[in-house]
């Protein structure tokens, strides 16, 4: 089984001592628990200086595997005791060359405030993270171009609708028209038949009339 050399500061005390490189870290808790026994109540918070300055927290086997990767010596691990009172909060941060992006929770506890873990987050990841808001970004705009084309399109059928209603009414109003004018040209060719009956009536009068006044001259 392979091992690798690490060295574990603990206040005054430093210490070289070997590590399984499968599981390190759960070799690691051990052999510290078992060298400092009884300091460590609440578990054992290893902590070491990355290539950035930045003091971060060991938590898993992956992340001290990061840290035997990026020392380019003996890696020094800082051991303190866990508080029970400290609480974890994050935020981001992009390294120096722009290129990795990390979430460091700071841990608060009441004597002071210390990064305590960084949860490194690949290119791959934070380009699929941009991507997915981008997706995002282009779906809400086309649920609102969709919304307003939907909107423009409902304006146009009620448009259309009050064109074909105004459309009918005017034929309505024509197809009345048109009839009063029938009515009333009916109308005035009766009362001019009737006048011409009346005038015939009147000349078939006066013809009787004066039929009647010359045989009575003649008796």
């Amino acid at each position: 089984m392979t091992t690798t050399i690490v060295k574990i500061v603990f206040e005054n005390d430093i210490r070289r001592i070997a590590l399984q490189t499968e599981n390190a870290y759960e070799h690691l808790t051990q052999e510290v628990s078992r060298i400092y026994s009884g300091r460590f109540p609440n578990g054992v918070q290893v902590r070491y200086v990355d290539d950035e300055d930045d003091c971060v927290t060991v938590t898993s086997n992956p992340e001290l595997k990061d840290a035997f990767e990026m020392s380019e010596a003996t890696l020094k691990l800082f051991i303190t005791p866990k508080s029970a009172e400290e609480e974890e909060t994050e935020y981001v941060k992009v390294s120096k060359d722009g290129q990795r992006t990390a979430i460091l929770t700071k841990q608060d506890s009441k004597d002071s405030a210390v990064i305590v873990r960084e949860v490194e987050v690949s290119p791959q990841e934070e380009n699929a993270k941009s991507n997915l808001d981008d997706l995002e970004a282009a779906k809400a705009e086309e649920e609102a171009k969709a919304k307003q084309a939907a909107k423009a399109e409902e304006a146009k059928k009620a448009k259309a609708k009050e064109a074909v209603k105004a459309e009918k009414e005017a034929k309505t109003k024509e197809k009345a028209k048109k009839k009063a004018e029938a009515a009333k040209e009916k109308a005035k060719a009766k009362a001019q038949k009737a006048k011409k009956e009346v005038e015939r009536l009147l000349k078939v009068s006066e013809k009787a009339a004066a039929k009647a006044k010359k045989e009575a001259m003649k008796a």
